[in-house]
């Protein structure tokens, strides 16, 4: 099983727009962090975006 690591950005619309690395396997999110080379963000996630996998 691939591990694929796609970057993307927070659907909220807050200022800092915080930068993502999501990792899928077989078509499905299994994790996902802050991107730690996002200038603004650094790989910090609010709280509104860590509990996304939950649901």
């Amino acid at each position: 099983m691939t591990l694929l690591k796609v970057r993307g950005a927070c659907p909220h619309d807050c200022p800092d727009t915080c930068g993502l690395i999501t990792e899928v396997e077989n078509g499905r999110a299994v994790n996902f962090y802050g991107d730690p080379d996002h200038p603004i963000t650094q790989g910090w996630l609010c709280a509104k975006v860590r509990p996304y996998l939950d649901h």
